[in-house]
This record gives structure tokens, C-alpha cells and sequence, in this order.
């Protein structure tokens, strides 16, 4: 029934056009070719039905007395009954004419009378398109529409008539809604956006992304990160972030930590992170924080960053080498992820392999080879692995000239495994490690 409503009023709103474009006769014509009072018949059907539509597309019903209104909507109802299209077109096109006219009240008894259950719908539909057109009758419109007795949700006619009533009355229509439950979660959401940029007021930018976090996380993201562009105190908007429960609230937590790090906040950042947050993460979160830190903020990205400590300060390590286009920053990366390598007791191999994949993108392997340490206890892995990789990803002679020029004890050792037999891991490499694809 929505569907085909909405559908008919933008057919009323097409054909209007048409007989306003027609040859127009005297409204009292048009009245009498209703024939208001006598029964409908199959002939006269869609005569009396073009005559009420002529009536309505050229004259609406302002100072049409009650008495001939209580006929019309008799009339209608006899056309539903032999023709329900007609019918029905007939009482859309009434209803969307007293709703013009701003007989708001008798729009809402005569659309009871005529559509029964759907009578709601009729009424909205048409409220949204006058609205639409007269926004300065939204202060009307909104007094009438208090005193139905709505059995739907009117949350599209609430955010609209937020877009125009006057401020002062927007904490009015703010209680209305809710109190009379007449508005989803999302729509309630889209209001308090709508308030805030009527008032300015933050709390009701807070409130949108409360309820957003429960029905639209794009959304959430979206007015988070407006809430922190207008917030001069990032530790408010961290207790907003707290309570959060949703899988969202790791993306949240990255916008936060790198407003921070924009701002030079960095005590801020350290206080969150390394605090509060750090030990949370899990492993790849943590590297995907340092992938977008590194990507925008490399130095402060590793300022940060390195005072974060266990294994997800080491990943959010390797993040940063994987996020970061600073070969500076890239090379003081390698060599903090190479000192915290000698009291790390997980899978060393998987590091060493993120280490080397990174230093060959970013085409500092070479520095890589000269940060290692001769004593390393994994100095076999790291030898092995380099020596694959350079042959599968690099494989050119200036690779070798590079590493003969390098001339030290580990580059000599990775050369010579270059060169002799053939690849002895060829599918080590893991794209994810350089895409967010956690």
C-alpha cells in the first residue's frame, strides 16, 4: 500500500499539470458536474471522476463549505467501491488538496474516513511535499500534526520540519517525536545532525553518534570524526569512545589516536595508548595502527609509537614501516624493530619476513643488511630469507653490485646464497601486510 500511495501522488502531481494546462471552466461547474448526493453509475463514472480532479487541479477546496466536503468524500468512496484505482486516485488527489490548503485537521478525519489504516501514509506523503514547497508553513503544519493520532513512524516529516521550524521550537518537536515514539533509531539519529547544525549545539552531535553506533557504523565514523573536528578537548570525546562495545570502535579508537598526533597532542596520544589502550589491541590491529599513523604522521607516528611496548608495540612497528613513504623514518623503524627483536619470544621467522618484504618495497634492504646484528640468534633465517627474496622480488645484477659493494660479512653470505641452486621459498610473501585487509 505504501508504494502504490506514493506512486498515486506523483501521478495526482503529473496530471494536475495537465488540467491546469486544459481549458477551465467556473468552479461552480465543476461542482455540479459531480452530482454530489445521486448514486455512482459505470457511465458517469470517469466523468465525475475528471470533474472532481479538474475541480481540485484548478481551484482546490479553499472556501468549499463542509457540508459539499462530507459529499465529496461520499462520492470518492462510490468510486472506490466500483473502480478502487480511481478511487483511490481521487482520494490522494482530495487529501493532497486539503493538505494544500492547510485544512490540516479535516485532512486528517476525511483521509480516516476514505483510506482507513493507510489514512497515515496519505497524510505524509502529502505533508512531504507541501513542506517541500512552503517552507515557512512548517510552524502550521507542525501544530496540526501534534494533534494526530499517528500509528506509524513519521521520521522523514520530523527531520524535515528540524530543517525548517524556527530554533525555538525544535526542543518541541525533539520531545514530541520521541516521546510519542513516533521516529526509528536511524531517523532520530539523522534529527540530532540535523538539530546540531541548527544550533551548534555538540551534545546533540554526541547523541547522534551514541544511536548511530547501534544502526549505521559509516555513519558513526562519520560524525565521530565531526565531533572531533569541533572539539577542542580530545579527552571529552575519549570518554564518549570509552563505553563503546561495537567492532567498530577500533576504527573509532585510529581516528582518535591520529587527531591526536595531528594536533601534536602527543601526551594526549601517550596517555590513551600506551595507558589505557595498548595492551587491548590485538596484534594486527596494533599494526594497523602504525600503518595509518605511518602513512600520515611517520616521525610522530614513531615517536609514538616505539614507547608501546611487547608484541604490540613491535607490530605497530612493523605497521609503520608498511604505512610510511619516510625512508628516514623507515630506517629508524628497522633498527628499533631490530633491537626489540632480541628479547622476542614469538614467531620470529614471520617477523623477519615482514621486515625483509617492507625493506624491499621501500628499497633500504640494503640498510636492513648492514643494521643486523652479526651475533643474531635467528642470523640464519634472516640470510635465507633475504637471499630468496632479492632473487623473486629483485633478481636484477644491480642487486648483486649492490650487495658485493655492501661488503660485510652478512652481505657476502647472502650474495653467495643468491647465487648458488635455485629458490628455496618462493611463496613467503603476504600482500596484507602493506593493505588494510586485517
Amino acid at each position: 500500500m505504501e508504494v502504490s500511495i506514493e506512486s498515486l501522488l506523483n501521478s495526482w502531481k503529473n496530471r494536475k499539470d495537465e488540467f491546469r494546462k486544459s481549458f477551465v471552466k467556473p468552479k461552480d461547474d465543476y461542482i455540479s458536474a459531480l452530482r454530489l448526493g445521486e448514486a455512482v453509475g459505470d457511465r458517469d463514472l470517469e466523468a465525475r471522476f475528471e470533474a472532481l480532479l479538474s475541480l481540485l487541479a484548478n481551484y482546490g477546496l479553499v472556501d468549499i463549505p463542509d457540508a459539499i466536503l462530507n459529499r465529496i468524500v461520499e462520492l470518492i468512496k462510490q468510486i472506490w467501491k466500483r473502480q478502487a484505482v480511481l478511487g483511490m486516485t481521487a482520494g490522494v488527489a482530495y487529501i493532497h488538496s486539503l493538505v494544500e490548503d492547510l485544512r490540516l485537521i479535516r485532512a486528517k478525519n476525511d483521509a480516516d474516513a476514505i483510506f482507513g489504516e493507510s489514512s497515515d501514509l496519505v497524510l505524509l506523503y502529502s505533508l512531504m511535499d507541501v513542506l517541500s514547497r512552503r517552507r515557512h508553513e512548517a510552524g502550521k503544519i507542525f501544530s496540526a500534526i501534534q494533534k494526530y493520532d499517528w500509528k506509524i513512524k513519521i521520521g522523514p516529516l520530523v527531520i524535515a520540519l528540524a530543517q525548517f521550524l524556527p530554533v525555538a521550537r525544535l526542543g518541541e518537536l525533539l520531545d514530541f517525536a520521541t516521546t510519542k515514539d513516533l521516529i526509528s533509531a536511524k531517523d532520530l539519529a539523522n534529527l540530532y545532525v540535523v538539530l546540531y547544525k541548527r544550533t551548534s549545539d555538540i551534545s546533540y552531535l554526541r547523541k547522534a553518534f551514541r544511536v548511530y553506533l547501534d544502526v549505521d557504523e559509516d555513519k558513526a565514523l562519520e560524525v565521530f570524526k565531526e565531533l572531533l573536528s569541533v572539539s577542542d578537548d580530545l579527552r571529552s570525546v575519549y570518554s564518549d569512545l570509552e563505553s563503546v562495545k561495537s567492532p567498530s570502535r577500533f576504527n573509532l579508537f585510529v581516528v582518535l589516536i591520529s587527531e591526536a598526533v595531528k594536533r601534536k597532542d602527543i601526551d594526549f596520544a601517550k596517555e590513551v595508548l600506551l595507558e589505557k589502550e595498548g595492551h587491548t589491541l590485538t596484534v594486527k590491529q596494533a599494526q594497523a595502527l602504525g600503518r595509518e599513523l605511518g602513512s600520515k604522521y611517520p616521525k610522530a607516528a614513531l615517536e609514538l609509537l616505539k614507547e608501546l611496548p611487547g608484541e604490540n608495540g613491535l607490530y605497530a612497528l612493523l605497521g609503520i614501516l608498511s604505512g610510511t613513504k619516510d625512508l628516514d623514518v623507515a630506517i629508524a623503524t628497522m633498527e628499533h624493530v631490530l633491537d626489540r627483536l632480541k628479547t622476542y619470544s614469538g614467531d620470529t621467522l614471520l617477523i623477519l619476513k615482514q621486515l625483509i618484504a617492507v625493506s624491499i618495497k621501500l628499497d633500504i634492504w640494503d640498510e636492513l643488511i648492514l643494521s643486523v646484528p652479526d651475533d643474531a640468534p635467528w642470523l640464519g633465517d634472516f640470510e635465507n630469507i633475504m637471499s630468496d627474496a632479492l632473487k623473486v622480488l629483485q633478481g636484477s645484477g644491480d642487486t648483486e653490485i649492490r650487495l658485493a659493494n655492501l661488503g660485510t660479512p652478512i652481505s657476502t653470505l647472502v650474495l653467495q646464497r643468491m647465487k648458488s641452486g635455485g629458490t628455496r621459498v618462493n611463496e613467503w610473501f603476504d600482500p596484507t601486510w602493506f593493505s588494510d585487509e586485517d
